[in-house]
């Protein structure tokens, strides 16, 4: 089955304290059947530039420009004619219903939801209201969430809905 990594999940491979979870579940999967959405890049360069010890976020741009594009060559999924319609779908209806989902959300939902992929997210232990909003984020496409109780915040995974 293949899997539309979201940015926490492509994060967490990169740090050194991983969350079990997450990286047992990665390495279960077929590397071949992991694919990222260009908006995903896109937050991890953000994500990179707003580390202020420079040495750190020198490796953390090393790291997204050589060796993620060198693992994941070939499987980052353009945001093309079909995923931009399928994505400003849930824009709309958010609109209408005061539920918008953040662009790059929708955008990664489309593309995976346009590759016929599941949308793989880490969820941390999360309250209803948070509960809320990460479900608007995977409404219009497949998802699964790797939950991970990090023991700080109560409340509820995804998979307890």
């Amino acid at each position: 089955m293949p899997f539309l990594l979201d940015t926490n999940i492509v994060t967490k491979t990169a740090k050194p304290k991983t969350e079990q979870r997450v990286f047992a579940w990665l390495e279960s999967q077929t590397p071949a059947e992991l694919f990222l959405a260009p908006q995903i890049i896109g937050e991890l360069v953000r994500g990179a530039r707003k580390v202020k010890q420079r040495d750190r976020r020198e490796q953390f741009e090393h790291w997204i420009e050589q060796d993620l594009a060198e693992q994941l060559e070939g499987r980052v999924l353009p945001l093309d004619g079909p995923a931009v319609v399928l994505g400003g779908a849930p824009h709309g209806d958010g609109d209408r219903t005061g539920r918008t989902p953040a662009a790059a959300d929708a955008q990664i939902a489309a593309v995976a939801r346009h590759h016929d992929l599941t949308l793989v997210d880490v969820t941390y232990t999360v309250s209803d209201s948070e509960l809320n909003e990460l479900s608007a984020k995977f409404e219009q496409s497949q998802s699964l969430s790797i939950v991970v109780d990090d023991g700080t915040r109560g409340g509820k995974g995804l998979s307890d809905v």
